[in-house]
């Protein structure tokens, strides 16, 4: 018994030793040019296409280059635009 307990703590001893530890870097980006350039390709969707309204889900969408797809649940597939505002100055 003694013995099983030792060669099972040794093992589990070896595996903890030998796992590598899980590390993250966060960066922090003082521009938006310096994160454009770290992310690469970016796409923006401002819905702003779109009335609002009551819509039946699922929308396709894009940005930029991406495709995407809205959905609002399997209960209720309604999905509501936004309300857009454009400021004028003057």
């Amino acid at each position: 018994m003694r013995i099983t307990q030792f060669v099972t703590t040794a093992i589990a001893s070896a595996v903890l030793l030998c796992a590598a530890s899980a590390q993250a870097a966060i960066t922090t980006y003082t521009s938006q040019s310096a994160y454009l350039a770290a992310v690469g390709t970016t796409g923006v969707d401002t819905f702003d296409d779109l009335d609002v309204d009551e819509y039946a889900g699922p929308l396709d969408r894009t940005a930029g280059s991406y495709a995407y797809e809205i959905a609002s649940g399997p209960a209720n597939t309604t999905l509501w635009a936004p309300a857009t505002t454009s400021a004028t100055s003057g």
